[in-house]
């Protein structure tokens, strides 16, 4: 009776070693698997946003996407606590007079490219601001894209004397 229950105890203690060894060897290939997936292709360059003045409701802010995958990607939104509403907007130069208009069905990100907001451009309007944006503070943003994917940044407030540069490499 006893080698018949040693028997039935080394069956399920080789069991309980195979299920264990499997269950490592599923964990390093995962776990290699995570390393070798590629991050995110969107990222976020130079975000800035001017500083306000007291009682002004509306702001302005600037930044870079960049797109280095291989599929075209579309920003959809924008949001931040600081502000109702987040709106994407562009200005263009149109019989001598400069419109403004609010983009509503999102904005292209190239593969392998960048889409530049810019002063006098492609720009976020920030409506119904919370309080004054001011100079040296920063300012969460969450902009959304297709797909689900929503990436975080903060705005840093520049002041309004302050030229803004984006870069356009």
């Amino acid at each position: 009776m006893f080698r018949l229950v040693s028997t039935r105890m080394n069956a399920a203690v080789h069991v309980a070693l195979v299920c264990t060894a499997a269950l490592l060897s599923a964990q390093q290939i995962l776990g290699a698997l995570a390393v070798a997936a590629p991050a995110e292709p969107l990222r976020i360059e130079s975000p800035v946003a001017r500083e306000t003045l007291p009682g002004q409701t509306v702001g302005s802010a600037y930044l870079v996407i960049h797109n280095d995958g291989s599929v075209t990607r579309r920003l959809l939104s924008a949001s931040t606590p600081a502000a109702r509403e987040a709106q994407l907007h562009d200005m263009s130069l149109r019989d001598g007079v400069m419109r403004m208009r609010q983009i509503t069905d999102g904005v292209v990100v190239p593969a392998h490219g960048k889409v530049v907001f810019e002063p006098g451009g492609m720009h976020l309007m920030l409506v119904g601001l919370q309080s004054p944006l001011i100079t040296g503070t920063r300012v969460p943003l969450t902009l959304r894209f297709d797909r689900g994917l929503a990436l975080s940044t903060s705005l840093q407030v520049v002041s309004i004397a302050d030229e803004i540069s984006i870069s356009k490499k």
